[in-house]
């Protein structure tokens, strides 16, 4: 039986394979047979966005020779997706702040075409992006922008996706009950769609609150619910992350289990190029061999996080690197290194803290900000109860005219 299973499987691998190589052949095809410019970019961007996850430098080539095309033909939907595509390939290339400006601009002309899907899409990216890079503020407002467009559409699923990036937010700057909430609004919403990939996400999420609130069984509970319907999607990010939290849990109760899981969240991380992921993995891997008086091992394991931090430019990644080496220089009395590493830790913990201001005072204008958005999300669900009044309105006086109408003949 598991013969036939395996054999199945190949076959079907096989076709999927086929189609996609058939799918790209046929496009290439097109594109050197048409003569219309605008047709031929338009084919252009359609292979780029085929290599987008795979291969997105490959994708990112074949966009910026299509850029004079694209401004000669003068399609603003092509154009919008032209600048969409590109942040994704720097986005998939781990270039947060160098993909912000072409979301921006694939938005400024999606609202010209008043396209609100996509619209919603660049918010949602934008916040992504400026979240991984620590700017916090400016994440909870794409993110507060995307929910009332989704609202307003009855796009439950991108309303549910929002909600749980709100909550990340709130869980980064340690507001751990308005965070809980925003997950279990999301969670509500994706068990009435059935939307299995997001409510492991958010098993995940919900686990992380009770990890910090030092809540260790039910953090794991969680954990390892979430990895359980990862490993049956056979989703990695999700399973690589899994691996990650439940690693630190058991580092927490002083369990070596810790090790193997975060030696297999750091290979699928590696798998799929999730710099930040490799980094935490790698960082989790120093400070457990540190513990262990593994000095060296753990020296190796943090200098290639700060390698690939400074790569990246993953600035809060790279603050808590520098801090791990110098202690991990000091436990080796390698005075001169951890002066060194401290001093760069010093100074861009000091940077990060000025760019970051004070907690609170972002956490007030933040509470600002949600509280304007619940304003401005009831204005817009206030405004299409009218629509509907005016609409039922004006129908009750049709039937009305109608039948005085036929009374009089």
């Amino acid at each position: 039986m598991k013969f036939i299973y395996y054999i199945l499987l190949i076959i079907s691998l096989s076709i999927q394979l086929f189609s996609q190589d058939n799918y790209i052949d046929s496009l290439y095809n097109e594109y050197n047979t048409q003569e219309d410019r605008a047709i031929k970019v338009n084919i252009k961007l359609k292979i780029a966005e085929f290599f987008i996850d795979t291969d997105p430098d490959s994708a990112q080539t074949i966009l910026q020779t299509q850029e004079k095309d694209l401004k000669k033909v003068s399609s603003t939907p092509d154009l919008a997706k032209y600048n969409f595509l590109m942040g994704e390939c720097l986005f998939n290339l781990n270039e947060y702040k160098a993909a912000i400006p072409f979301y921006q601009k694939s938005m400024d002309l999606y609202k010209e075409l008043n396209d609100e899907e996509n619209i919603a899409d660049n918010l949602h990216k934008i916040g992504l992006c400026c979240f991984y890079t620590g700017q916090y503020q400016e994440a909870l407002y794409n993110y507060h922008e995307e929910v009332i467009i989704a609202e307003k559409n009855d796009y439950k699923d991108r309303v549910a996706h929002a909600y749980q990036d709100i909550g990340l937010v709130y869980s980064e700057i340690k507001t751990y009950n308005k965070a809980q909430q925003y997950y279990e609004k999301a969670l509500a919403i994706n068990k009435e769609i059935n939307n299995t990939e997001k409510i492991a996400a958010l098993y995940q999420n919900i686990g992380v609150i009770h990890h910090n609130k030092e809540n260790f069984d039910t953090a794991l509970m969680y954990y390892q619910k979430s990895l359980d319907i990862y490993q049956q999607l056979e989703h990695k990010l999700g399973i690589a992350s899994s691996y990650l939290n439940i690693g630190l849990i058991y580092e927490t109760m002083n369990d070596d289990r810790a090790v193997d899981n975060y030696q297999h969240a750091k290979i699928m991380f590696e798998e799929i190029n999730h710099a930040r992921g490799i980094i935490y993995a790698l960082n989790s891997l120093s400070i457990y061999t540190k513990n262990k008086g593994y000095y060296n091992e753990a020296i190796e394991y943090i200098n290639e996080s700060i390698e690939l931090a400074v790569k990246y430019h993953l600035i809060e990644t790279l603050v808590e690197s520098y801090r791990e080496a110098s202690e991990e220089h000091t436990s080796l009395n390698n005075h001169k290194e951890a002066l060194y590493y401290y001093k760069k830790y010093a100074h861009l913990n000091d940077s990060l803290y000025n760019a970051n201001n004070v907690r609170q005072i972002l956490e007030l204008e933040m509470k600002y900000q949600s509280e304007k958005f619940e304003r401005k999300l009831q204005e817009e669900k206030n405004k299409n109860k009218l629509y509907i009044a005016g609409f039922i309105l004006i129908f009750i006086l049709f039937i009305i005219i109608f039948i005085t109408i036929l009374k009089r003949n």
